[in-house]
Formats: C-alpha cells, sequence, structure tokens
C-alpha cells in the first residue's frame, strides 16, 4: 500500500533541518504530469532513489511561487516516508567576489586608471602649449631659415610623439576600465543571486530498496486553462456541431517538457466553506442625510470589475493579476471579477486573442475593454500541432484541428481531460491549444425577434438536457454552412429547461415596429390625463421555406398606485402580469407577413410627467 504524506509547511530559517548525524543527498527531480485549473496548476514531479537506508532526500530548486500547504509526497511500499519539511535557501553561488579579486588588486587597478588619466593630462597640456606657441615670427627679430626648420621638425615629431603616446595611454585605459566592469558585473550578479531565495523540499525517508520512486506534487498558482468552442450549423446538419477547444497556458518560471497533461474544472483556490447567512436588521436612516447607495453596493461587494471586447460583450475567462504578485481572478460568464487585493494597485488583464491591458485598478466598479490581437477565430490549426494561419476575419471557410486522444474523468464536482499525447508548454509563452472533443447537439432550430430592442429576427438553438454535456460558460465561434459569422456566448448558469444559443439574426425576415401615430388619443379630466398608445409589428417571412416565431414586446408596469395601465390590443398575444412581457407566436409560408397590434391605455395625475 502506499504511503501518503501530506502536511502543512512552516518557512524554516533556522539550520540545520535534520540532524547532523542523518545524510542529505540532493537529488534531481522532473517534471512529470500538470493537472490544469481554470486558475492554477497541481504539478507533479517524479524522483528516482538510487540508495537505501535512512537518509534525508533535498529536493531543490522549486518555483517560490507555489503553496507550500500543498505539498504531498507519495511513494510505493519500498519507502517509509519519516517526515517532509521545506525551507527557503540561498542558491548555490559558485564564486563569492573575494575569490574573482582580492582587495590589493582592486586597489592596484584603481591606481593605475588615476596614474593614466594623470598621464593623458600631461600629454594634452604639451599638445597645447606647443600648438599655441607654433608662430616662429616676432616683432623684434626676423627668425633665420635654419631656426624655422629646426623649429618645424621638432613640431613635427614631437607632436607625433605625443599623439602616439596619447593613443596607447588610452588603450590602456580601456583595458583597466574593462578589467573594473568585469569584476563590478560579477559582484553585482553574486549580490542579486545572495537576495533570491529558492524553494527547497527535504525527505526524511528509509528506503529498503535502491531502486524505487517518490511523487512530489504540489499547486501553483500561475497556469491556466480557458475553455472556447466552435459552433457549426446549417442546412445540411441536422444537429448542432460542437467542437470543444482548451487554450492553456502558464508562468511558473520553468519549462514543462513532454509531459501528461490534465485539464479540470476544479477551482482549488477558491474557499470551500459553506457562507453563512446572518439575520438581516431593518434600521431607520435619516433620509435627509446623503448617502451614497451605489458606493454602498460596490464596498459591500469588494473590489469588483468587469471585462468586456470593443463591442461590450462580456470577455468570459479572462485572467486579471496583480503586477508583481502572484495574485489574480479570473472573470466570470458575465465577465465580472473579484479582486479586493487589487485596490490602487497595477493590474494585468490577458485573454488569448486580445492585447493585454495593464492599468490601475481604482475603488470604484472598473469596466476595462480589450481590443482584438490575433483573433482565436482568426487561427485555424490543421492536424495536432499545426501552424496558425491569419485568415480574412469576415468570409471564412472553418477547417477543424485534429481531435486528440482523451480520457474524460468526472468526479464528485469537477470533470478532467486527461490527453493522452504529451505536450511542452513553456514558461510565459504564447498559449498552446487543443481541440478536445466533437459532439453533435441535438436541438430544435427557433426563431425570436424583440422588435422594441432590435428590428431583426435571431435564429436560436434550444437544446434539451444540455446538463449531460458538462458545458462551460465560454464564447463560441460561430459558423453557420461553413461560413464564419462571429461570437455568441453559452451560458450553461442557467434554470431553465432548454439551453438556449444566439445563431445570430437572419436577414430573410424582416421585422419592423412603428408607433401608430394617428391612433394615439390624449384626455384631459379633472384630475388626471388619459393617454392611449398604439404600436404596429409588422414580421414578414422572405426565405423559400415556412418558419416558425416567436414575437416578444412588452407593456409598461406600474410603480406606482397612481398610475393605471389598462391593455387594450394585444392581437391574442399572451400577457405575462408580473414582467408586462408580451408573447405570440406566428407560422409563417414563404412570402407571407403578419401585421400585429399592440395598444394599452394610461391613467395618471395631471401633475406627472411621464417619459415613455
Amino acid at each position: 500500500m502506499k504511503n501518503l504524506i501530506q502536511q502543512t509547511f512552516l518557512t524554516l530559517l533556522a539550520l540545520p533541518i535534520y540532524s547532523s548525524d542523518i545524510d542529505t543527498l540532493t537529488i534531481k527531480s522532473k517534471i512529470t504530469e500538470a493537472t490544469v485549473y481554470f486558475q492554477g496548476a497541481t504539478i507533479q514531479r517524479e524522483i528516482k532513489v538510487s540508495n537505501s537506508g535512512e537518509f534525508v532526500l533535498a529536493v531543490k530548486g522549486i518555483p517560490k511561487s507555489i503553496d507550500t500547504r500543498s505539498i504531498t509526497v507519495e511513494s510505493d511500499s519500498q519507502i517509509e516516508i519519516k517526515s517532509v519539511k521545506s525551507d527557503y535557501r540561498l542558491p548555490e553561488i559558485s564564486k563569492p567576489p573575494t575569490e574573482i579579486v582580492d582587495d590589493t588588486e582592486f586597489s592596484k587597478l584603481a591606481d593605475s586608471i588615476e596614474l593614466v588619466k594623470i598621464l593623458v593630462e600631461v600629454l594634452d597640456a604639451e599638445y597645447d602649449m606647443i600648438k599655441k606657441n607654433n608662430n616662429f615670427e616676432n616683432d623684434e627679430e626676423i627668425t633665420s631659415v635654419e631656426e624655422v626648420i629646426l623649429a618645424s621638425k621638432f613640431y613635427q615629431t614631437r607632436v607625433k610623439e605625443l599623439r602616439l603616446e596619447r593613443l596607447e595611454l588610452r588603450r590602456a585605459l580601456e583595458k583597466l576600465q574593462l578589467r573594473t566592469d568585469t569584476i563590478d558585473k560579477k559582484i553585482k550578479e553574486y549580490e542579486e543571486a545572495k537576495n533570491k531565495s529558492e524553494l527547497n523540499i527535504y525527505v526524511h525517508l528509509n528506503a529498503k530498496s535502491k531502486d524505487a520512486k517518490l511523487k512530489l506534487s504540489y499547486y501553483i498558482p500561475n497556469a491556466s486553462w480557458s475553455p472556447y468552442y466552435d459552433l457549426k450549423a446549417g442546412k445540411a446538419h441536422k444537429k448542432l456541431q460542437l467542437y470543444r477547444k482548451a487554450f492553456v497556458k502558464q508562468s511558473t518560471m520553468e519549462d514543462w517538457e513532454n509531459i501528461k497533461l490534465i485539464l479540470s474544472t476544479a477551482t482549488p483556490s477558491n474557499d470551500n466553506s459553506l457562507p453563512y447567512l446572518n439575520p438581516q436588521r431593518l434600521y431607520h436612516t435619516d433620509t435627509r442625510s446623503k448617502i451614497d447607495y451605489n458606493n454602498i453596493t460596490k464596498n459591500k461587494s469588494g473590489n469588483t470589475g468587469r471585462i468586456v471586447d470593443a463591442e461590450g460583450l462580456p470577455i468570459i475567462g479572462a485572467t486579471v493579476i496583480i503586477i508583481g504578485t502572484n495574485q489574480g481572478t479570473t472573470t466570470d460568464v458575465d465577465g465580472q471579477f473579484y479582486l479586493p487585493e487589487g485596490i490602487d494597485k497595477n493590474i494585468s488583464v490577458s485573454y488569448t486573442g486580445y492585447s493585454t491591458v495593464s492599468c490601475r485598478l481604482n475603488n470604484q466598479y472598473n469596466v476595462i475593454t480589450l481590443d482584438e490581437g490575433v483573433l482565436l477565430n482568426e487561427i485555424v490549426v490543421t492536424g495536432l500541432g499545426g501552424r496558425r494561419q491569419k485568415r480574412a476575419k469576415k468570409e471564412k471557410v472553418v477547417q477543424v484541428r485534429k481531435q486528440v486522444n482523451l480520457e474524460i474523468k468526472e468526479t464528485l464536482n469537477t470533470l478532467s481531460y486527461k490527453l493522452k499525447e504529451r505536450y511542452s508548454i513553456k514558461s510565459d509563452s504564447e498559449p498552446i491549444d487543443v481541440l478536445l472533443i466533437k459532439e453533435d447537439l441535438p436541438s430544435e432550430l427557433t426563431y425570436t425577434s424583440i422588435p422594441s430592442e432590435n428590428e431583426a429576427a435571431y435564429l436560436l438553438a434550444e437544446i434539451k438536457e444540455w446538463h449531460l454535456y458538462n458545458l462551460e460558460p465560454a464564447q463560441v465561434n460561430l459558423f453557420i454552412d461553413g461560413t464564419y459569422k462571429g461570437k455568441t456566448t453559452i451560458n450553461p448558469n442557467t434554470q431553465d429547461d432548454k439551453l438556449k444559443i444566439s445563431l445570430g439574426n437572419d436577414p430573410e425576415i424582416s421585422v419592423s415596429r412603428q408607433w401608430v401615430n394617428n391612433k394615439y388619443k390624449k384626455k384631459f379630466l379633472n384630475r388626471h390625463k388619459e393617454e392611449v398608445h398604439q404600436f404596429a409589428l409588422t414580421i414578414k417571412n422572405n426565405k423559400s421555406g415556412p418558419i416558425t416565431i416567436k414575437v416578444r414586446d412588452q407593456l409598461p408596469i406600474s410603480s406606482d398606485e397612481a398610475i393605471d395601465i389598462e391593455p387594450q390590443n394585444l392581437s391574442g398575444g399572451h400577457l405575462e402580469e408580473d414582467t408586462g412581457f408580451v408573447d405570440w407566436t406566428l407560422q409563417l409560408a414563404s412570402g407571407e407577413s403578419k401585421e400585429l397590434r399592440l395598444s394599452y391605455k394610461l391613467k395618471y395625475p395631471k401633475h406627472y410627467d411621464l417619459k415613455i
């Protein structure tokens, strides 16, 4: 039976960790497996034990950012694990500055540099003196030709000597300065290395055999994966074709080389405790005092924000990190994030396919927009590990990556994808992308229109028993009949019986909503006003076949007992009293159009000013 030891570690600064009577062996470990979560990863390292007896294994060079509370050591029956400890140590430094150069050499170098500088100054002074006195004529007597020739030869010879001597001194000075710079650099590197500590893990064990293995695992926050989908629909497809994709990245300060990769939907960084509900008490508040209720709501929820794209749509699964730390989070299905530790700090926001944004987080509700970089929907990978190709954004024929071999495992409350191929992921590199599964989703295609918001008909795919597919909230690349049509979202966090996915609007169905001005009536009574509002909704099917379309409009809802709203004509639509929504289901043949009338009467006090 395997021995499993998991304990909480404290940072130990005192030495030694174990008794000096026990041998300590430094051993290399290799990363063999990584289980990556939406935020963070569990790393597994393999250690080969080639000694027998009782000793301590020192596993060095572990990243400092790991959670030491998560360290787990697992062994087979050939090894008895007595204890596990960890501490932060200075890395091994080959040569201190005293071995690179001694104090005498430092002094000699400084003196030599100063001497050369003095000699250069002397030569420069002599050169300037000769240059100023090169006039061989004076006011009292005429210089003979012989004197001029002798002076000229002296000038040429001495100036040449001065230039050559100066050149040699400059070269000597450069060599001395280079030696000094080299020493200064080594000293600086040594001092920097002294300030960098690394995490070492020590395993006290008793090995019965020289051929045994240990598995060391720990949690590290600097990794993540995010789901993404390609969704294909069209006349030739009886079912929706859904391609699950995963984008994996890591910045753990060490590369993952040829490892097993598992993608998990677990969230180990979250608080697993059940929240406690306190009694809600109401207190009287003086309404004359000025209270910023919006600010109270914001402070109650901590420092929150929202990540959106250029069109204002939420970005699901974007990474928000406090710069210079390992603290971070990801956005939810509404693009919102919760990061109270980031108040008045610089954060980095990133998401695959978008440009990274760095900004300062204030204590208000932060809305951050990411611009598209290399779009994920512009990246097509053909085959496993194929090259990325940029394509035109508008009209594009979809190509699908090779599906990888994997094993899907469903636990009590999570889902994991165990990839059978091995992967290599460099730290701080571009994320890798993997096509996990291709699935056919049985669905019903329906048309829906909300003319008051947008005069268009949207095609919806309604999926029954959607909970059986273990879908994650994510953005979707939408392809209709093989042509890229933009983005949509899948949000399984719904209480509805059917999961609805919007496939975009259909230009072959025309929708209009107009206020019928000539039907507008207004009366002034003694203390009240009466108004009748009427709208005409027209839907026309320009497709080659019949369609079924659901249309939704609304009546206003009164929030004041003095305001009375009375429906007049709903053209047979169903009215929801609580919401004011009016729904119709229409059957339209090819080329057929229908007009719906929506009218209601308002009665309210004369002094009211209603904005409709």
